[in-house]
């Protein structure tokens, strides 16, 4: 798996417009900083498993259901019909990966800013 890049930003950019959650996106970034700045813990798979269920739920289109395909291969360095055939189990590894390896504030930070 590879790390995150500014193409990257682009195509998420294009599933948060596609699915129409940039608002979401937001407010999950705020809810992080403001836990951050009173010192609370945040516990990421909590608010990782939140947001994927938000984005699943948008992704009932098949056009925002193929851009995630898509995305995740790329970021996998998978083909997208490998993808498909991941469950949900190998799913949440690879996000729980995905949050540890790369600056995920930085990144939405900057998606949400292109939609």
């Amino acid at each position: 798996m590879r790390k995150l890049t500014l193409p990257d930003t682009f195509a998420f950019a294009r599933i948060l417009k596609a699915a129409d959650i940039k608002n979401e996106v937001i407010n999950f970034s705020k809810e992080i900083l403001a836990r951050k700045n009173k010192k609370q813990e945040i516990n990421i798979e909590e608010v990782g498993l939140e947001f994927v269920i938000t984005l699943i739920t948008a992704a009932a289109d098949v056009k925002v259901e193929e851009k995630i395909y898509s995305f995740l291969a790329s970021v996998c360095e998978m083909d997208v019909e490998n993808v498909k055939k991941l469950n949900l189990s190998q799913i949440k590894e690879i996000i729980k990966i995905i949050i540890a390896e790369n600056d995920l504030k930085a990144f939405f930070q900057s998606a949400s800013a292109l939609t």
